[in-house]
């Protein structure tokens, strides 16, 4: 990520109060800065001062911002965007085959797949940053939204009206079991397979959960959930280790599938949802260079799982 404060383009004072509005303390936002709290108390006050208006409503030991406040937020973020990207521009002017990418990514995804894809672009694109942000699909529409991230790769949303998708696959959910489970060798299976079979469930905090989750209520039903789990990476762990049936789509199982420590075997009911896996950008005209090649890479891979 380009350092705009270290590059001068963002003042003292509004870095100051981004950091406040980030962290709603005074306290912490000094220890961010490595400034004593009164320094900080003493730029916030003079920022309003001359702005006319209070930033922040203080409350005790709690602060939060006035409806001015959120609006300086909010576009001090955007100023942030548009620096950051005039500074990707220059370096594309300039033929510079270094920058950063910034990408946010669904846990699942990252787990080998977009490990496979970094070491693929880093042999062509070796002084390229990539920023990899974890989070859940709709955090990861909101930062390609709002410009906190160029890319975005993320199950079941749709694009929103100010992104653009780049590539899209539609994956089926498999079970994960061992190479030795007496499921392995089926090339596919149905909802009747799963009785009386311990099963490791994805919780409504996962992504998968939540837009599968009439098909894992009825797996609940007729076997024996033994764990459920907000965690992806606990969830391909325990189907590891033989401890019960996790589910998953085949992209997140790369390196395991690989390493032949699991085997994946694909749903064939048309109960069964499948997951739609979209990569996107806000507007690829915007893109840096770095973000363009990046996007194309992983645009190439997602497609080679149709």
């Amino acid at each position: 990520m380009y350092d705009l404060k270290r590059l001068g383009l963002i003042s003292t004072r509004l870095n100051c109060f981004q950091t406040v509005a980030r962290t709603g303390s005074i306290r912490k936002a000094a220890e961010m800065l490595n400034l004593a709290p009164s320094a900080v108390s003493r730029t916030i006050a003079a920022l309003e001062q001359d702005l006319k208006t209070p930033l922040f409503e203080r409350r005790k030991q709690r602060i939060r911002l006035t409806s001015a406040g959120e609006l300086l937020v909010y576009h001090a973020k955007s100023v942030a965007t548009e620096l950051t990207q005039a500074c990707r521009a220059i370096d594309d002017l300039q033929g510079l085959k270094h920058g950063t990418v910034t990408i946010s990514v669904i846990e699942s995804v990252a787990q080998g797949f977009l490990a496979n894809v970094l070491d693929e672009f880093w042999s062509s694109h070796p002084d390229v940053a990539v920023h990899v942000l974890i989070c859940t699909s709709k955090q990861a529409m909101d930062a390609v939204a709002d410009g906190t991230s160029d890319l975005g790769l993320a199950f079941d949303e749709g694009p929103a009206s100010t992104s653009r998708s780049l590539a899209v696959v539609k994956l089926a959910i498999g079970a994960v079991v061992t190479p030795k489970h007496r499921l392995a060798r089926r090339k596919s299976i149905r909802l009747a397979d799963m009785a009386g079979e311990p099963l490791i469930l994805p919780d409504n905090n996962l992504n998968l959960g939540v837009n599968a989750h009439e098909f894992f209520s009825r797996l609940a039903e007729s076997s024996r959930a033994r764990v459920s789990t907000n965690s992806i990476r606990m969830m391909i762990d325990l189907a590891t280790r033989g401890s019960g049936i996790g589910f998953q789509t085949k992209i997140g199982l790369t390196e395991e599938i690989a390493r032949k420590r699991v085997m994946f075997v694909p749903f064939n009911e048309p109960r069964v949802p499948t997951r739609n896996l979209r990569l996107f950008c806000r507007d690829r005209r915007q893109l840096s260079m770095a973000a363009s090649q990046f996007g194309n890479a992983l645009a190439k891979r997602i497609s080679a799982f149709k």
